[in-house]
């Protein structure tokens, strides 16, 4: 399956903009991939699956969108 991912917030290195998965995979598992790609941490992330606030045990499904968005702070 593939899964489209956007990033909003501060980030140091590329993000893929799409990924394969083989079989199925909730948001925290693809979370974790992309930390293991040192992409993100996962602390704070609000995440939205086709533009509504999903958890991380959301169970994704072909050709979902996946928008990160990580705290920014500063003042």
């Amino acid at each position: 399956m593939k899964v489209k991912l956007k990033f909003i917030g501060v980030v140091d290195i590329e993000v893929p903009s799409e990924l394969r998965i083989d079989g199925d995979a909730t948001v925290l598992e693809v979370i974790e991939y992309l930390e293991n790609l040192n992409a993100l941490k996962i602390d704070g992330l609000t995440v939205l699956v086709n533009k509504e606030k999903a958890s991380l045990d959301k169970t994704l499904k072909e050709g979902d969108e996946i928008l990160l968005l990580q705290p920014i702070g500063g003042g």
